[in-house]
């Protein structure tokens, strides 16, 4: 390896600036002022150079050419960081900080993961849309002024439910059934259940006890 390095520091290296002209395959030429050269994009140039723009390139000894920098850029495009094959950014000891004054997005046609020891999400606004979705947490605690729900179908599955509210209104346009192995509907004031027509049936007994009663 000491070797090698020497050997690398013995080849002269000239620099030149030119412009960019770049092929369908991505290969690089640069015209300057006394030449045509074929360049690569240096491992460190991280912005891939666009056609027009005017460049920095290191011309090595041994005839290799690399573009180190994009000097100029010849029209008023996004700077874009692209590189091929894998792509690694790290805070080692310290943060990483993404700031964007209009909005940032991230997109992948792969799989997406996060992953923290505490995670936090703050909007004004927020919107989600999954095709399917899988949601494990040993608890979860929500507050929120009002929630809507909208859903062909649903279902859940609880060993307890526990639910206070000041006031609870339901609709049900068709059937409503309850299955349970004991139910216990108990009111402070007053109970009404107004129906069409209103069946009550016991296996065993059935009891009506008050201090009045009024049928018909």
């Amino acid at each position: 390896m000491a070797n090698a390095v020497f050997k690398l520091n013995q080849i002269e290296a000239s620099y030149v600036v030119g412009i960019a002209s770049v092929a369908s395959d991505g290969s690089l030429t640069i015209h300057t002022d006394d030449d045509v050269i074929t360049a690569s994009r240096a491992a460190s140039c991280l912005v891939p150079p666009g056609e027009g723009d005017e460049v920095a390139v290191v011309v090595i000894g041994d005839g290799r050419a690399f573009v180190t920098a994009i000097l100029v850029a010849a029209n008023d495009r996004p700077t874009e960081i692209a590189v091929d094959g894998d792509l690694h950014i790290a805070a080692r000891g310290g943060t990483c900080r993404i700031d964007a004054g209009e909005g940032v997005e991230l997109r992948t046609e792969g799989r997406m993961s996060l992953v923290s020891k505490v995670l936090n999400l703050r909007a004004a606004e927020g919107s989600a849309a999954f095709s399917k979705l899988t949601v494990l947490a040993t608890s979860v605690v929500a507050h929120s002024d009002t929630v809507r729900f909208a859903a062909k179908a649903l279902e859940s599955f609880c060993d307890h439910v526990a639910q206070t509210a000041k006031s609870w209104q339901r609709t049900v346009e068709e059937l409503d059934t309850l299955r349970a192995g004991s139910a216990d509907y108990r009111t402070e004031k007053e109970m009404c259940i107004r129906a069409e027509n209103y069946l009550v049936g016991a296996r065993n007994l059935a009891k009506i006890d008050a201090d009045q009663v009024h049928l018909g």
